[in-house]
C-alpha cells in the first residue's frame, strides 16, 4: 500500500475513490485518529476506562474529546497533536488542531506535541507505539 497526498492539492479536492482504485491512501487527520484507536485498541486501560460508570460516552473518539484528564486519553490525545503535526507541517495551525480536539486551545496542543517528544525518550511502551505509527503512517512518504 502507498501513502500520497498529492502535493499542491488540499486534501477536500482529492478524488479519495479514485486515490483508493489506484491502490494508495489519502492521509487526513481522521485517518490518523483511526490508526491512532487501533494502536491504542490493545491496552486494557482503554477498556476499563470504556466500560466504566463515569464514561458517559459510547466511544473512545467522542471521550477524547471530552475534558477528561486521563493518563491514557492524555497520551492518546498527544500523540494525535505530533502525527498530524509531522504529517501535515503547518498545513494545520494549532488552533485548528486544538479546536478539532474538542475547543482545546494552542498551547494545549503545544503542550501535547512536547510530551510526546518527552515520553519517546522515556518511556518504553510510548516508544513502541510510536513504531507502529510510523511504520502506518510513514510522515516522509508525503509532503503538502
Amino acid at each position: 500500500m502507498t501513502y500520497h497526498t498529492f502535493p499542491g492539492l488540499a486534501l477536500p479536492t482529492v478524488n479519495t475513490q479514485l486515490a483508493r482504485a489506484n491502490g494508495s491512501y489519502v492521509i487526513s487527520k481522521k485517518s490518523i485518529l483511526q490508526q491512532i484507536y487501533a494502536v491504542f485498541q490493545t491496552d486494557s486501560r482503554l477498556e476499563k476506562l470504556l466500560n466504566g460508570q463515569e464514561n458517559t460516552y459510547n466511544n473512545v473518539v467522542l471521550l477524547m474529546y471530552s475534558k477528561s484528564r486521563n493518563r491514557l486519553l492524555v497520551n492518546m490525545r498527544a500523540c494525535y497533536f505530533y502525527w498530524v503535526r509531522a504529517c501535515f507541517g503547518s498545513t494545520y495551525s494549532l488552533q485548528d488542531l486544538g479546536v478539532d480536539m474538542g475547543c482545546r486551545d494552542h498551547s494545549t496542543v503545544i503542550h501535547g506535541v512536547k510530551l510526546y517528544q518527552d515520553l519517546l525518550f522515556s518511556d518504553k511502551p510510548h516508544k513502541e507505539i510510536h513504531k507502529q505509527l510510523t511504520q502506518t503512517l510513514k510522515p516522509n512518504a508525503y509532503i503538502l
